[in-house]
């Protein structure tokens, strides 16, 4: 495994429309969403989000698309190159509306073993995830040779699907997302119940 530092790169450049406003400032129980997402990364990793610029409890560097907006595809684009630029070769990718990313993004990270260089989380229903991914050394690079201007409006799963990720399965609670306000309520209730 390398010794270069671990990035968490989180996508976080979404309109939220379904949600009606941006849905990472919204609170779940006294925290925004985004700053759910990261709160469970190790102290030590770095973390870039790709979007705009919003109050996070953490210390953050933000990077964006290019153009800003142009999907995830595209930000998960700019994020490979970003780690890149600054000499790592590790790279864990977790949504940015995800209450449970950090924790589903140390599991991912802890996946990428055994000569693997692409792995991606799996949902119980068997669904890949393709904004959760770990990747190192030439998964990495692959994904950051993509030109800006060639992903815009592209589909993740397209640009990992070519990685050939290896699956690792996660439970409802590390994929589970917000995309609406009943999804917001739906966690809080659920979380109030454990």
């Amino acid at each position: 495994m390398s010794s270069s530092p671990w990035y968490a790169v989180v996508i976080a450049g979404g309109s939220s429309r379904r949600f009606g406003s941006d849905k990472l400032t919204a609170l779940l129980e006294g925290a925004t969403v985004l700053d759910r997402a990261v709160a469970d990364l190790p102290r030590d990793w770095q973390i870039l989000v790709v979007g705009p610029p919003r109050d996070v409890a953490r210390a953050v560097t933000f990077v964006s698309e290019e153009p800003a907006g142009s999907g995830p595809g595209a930000a998960l684009v700019a994020g490979a190159r970003a780690v890149l630029a600054r000499g790592a070769d590790r790279m864990v990718c977790l949504p940015g509306d995800a209450p449970a990313g950090g924790q589903a993004a140390v599991a991912l990270a802890a996946a990428l073993t055994d000569g693997r260089t692409a792995v991606v989380a799996v949902d119980a229903t068997g669904l890949q995830q393709p904004l959760q991914i770990a990747v190192r050394g030439p998964a990495l690079a692959s994904l950051a040779a993509h030109a800006p201007q060639d992903v815009v409006g592209s589909r993740a799963r397209s640009l990992v699907d070519q990685l050939n990720p290896y699956p690792v399965a996660l439970s409802d609670a590390l994929t589970a997302d917000i995309d609406t306000p009943a999804d917001a309520e739906n966690w809080v209730r659920s979380h109030q119940a454990n």
